[in-house]
């Protein structure tokens, strides 16, 4: 699904893209149906967010993503974020990264959690369709 703010224009997106990797199957398969997309930007910020307090293990993962997607010819940088599990928060980081790559569509994968605890508990999906300014590519 693609989320498109009422404010803004279809013909500039994808030049600059930020990915939102953590390992889930969902974020695997954003990836894999993104990578046409991909090819064609101009770059792909891999932001990858840690929870636990390993950054090397994040930075390890991250450089894999790196190299999966340098086999596509796609142009990406990676940055590790410490989050914690306050799932605002998270989607508050992921919006904070888009700004400062001046990404213009964010790509993740969506629902990673069941629907019925994301309806209770909100979720990082749920917050990033409604703070977004920037066009979002779900892939659930």
């Amino acid at each position: 699904m693609v989320v498109i703010p009422n404010d803004r224009s279809i013909d500039t997106r994808g030049k600059k893209i930020l990915l939102v990797w953590n390992e889930s199957r969902e974020a695997s398969r954003a990836m894999h149906a993104s990578l046409p997309l991909m090819q064609e930007s101009e770059l792909v910020n891999i932001i990858l967010l840690d929870q636990s307090g390993n950054v090397d293990n994040e930075v390890a993962k991250g450089v894999e993503i790196g190299h999966f997607l340098t086999r596509y010819k796609i142009n990406s940088e990676l940055s590790v974020e410490e989050t914690n599990e306050e799932l605002r928060e998270v989607g508050a980081v992921v919006l904070a990264c888009a700004d400062e790559n001046e990404s213009d569509l964010i790509i993740i994968g969506g629902y990673g959690r069941s629907r019925l605890r994301d309806f209770f508990l909100g979720g990082v999906t749920r917050y990033l369709l409604h703070n977004s300014t920037e066009p979002l590519l779900l892939v659930y």
